[in-house]
């Protein structure tokens, strides 16, 4: 499945816009909090920004553009992590986090019972990678580029989703950047 950028719908926070990607399951409700994973990607507008509460999720989150200082207020202790682009950091959804910095963001939130990996992939033009899904779902998001894969081209901001138990190669038709997302239910 590739989702497609005219196909997106950005809404309205406090700080900038957000923009779903993928919501599982397909019914749920982002805001009624009846969700499994969400990816989507959040631009925030301003100097400092509060994080909502996601108690009950964890966070993967991915800087696009700018710089990000998060501080996070555990239940133990403050941890401070700063991200340049196309770095990421893990963290809960119940912890206190207040951003600083002006920035466009990936963002996966998922229930504990999921395991995520992210890595950021360059490709040269023509380059290829064979994808191989085991029990994982694999969402490719193209940063920048386009992709060339068994459902016609992937373009810059959208996300391309192999399914679990497939196999299949994809292949840069310019020089291209993309994250690569493996999740997989632990349940």
């Amino acid at each position: 499945m590739i989702i497609r950028k005219q196909d997106l719908i950005a809404n309205s926070w406090s700080g900038g816009t957000t923009t779903e990607l993928f919501i599982y399951p397909p019914e749920a409700d982002y805001l009624k909090r009846n969700f499994d994973v969400r990816i989507s990607t959040a631009t925030v507008e301003t100097e400092q920004s509060e994080f909502s509460d996601l108690s009950g999720y964890h966070r993967l989150l991915i800087v696009l553009a700018g710089e990000l200082t998060m501080e996070h207020q555990t239940a133990l202790d403050t941890k401070s992590t700063h991200l340049l682009p196309l770095q990421q950091a893990f963290f809960l959804g119940e912890w206190k986090t207040v951003g600083y910095g002006k920035v466009t963001d990936f963002n996966v939130i998922y229930k504990p019972e999921y395991q995520v990996s992210a890595e950021i992939i360059h490709f040269h033009e023509h380059e290829e990678l064979l994808l191989t899904s085991t029990e994982a779902t694999i969402f490719i998001w193209t940063t920048e580029g386009e992709l060339l894969t068994v459902l016609g081209n992937c373009k810059a901001e959208e996300l391309y989703v192999l399914e679990p138990n497939a196999s299949q190669t994809i292949r840069a038709i310019v020089n291209t950047t993309i994250i690569l997302v493996r999740l997989k239910a632990t349940f």
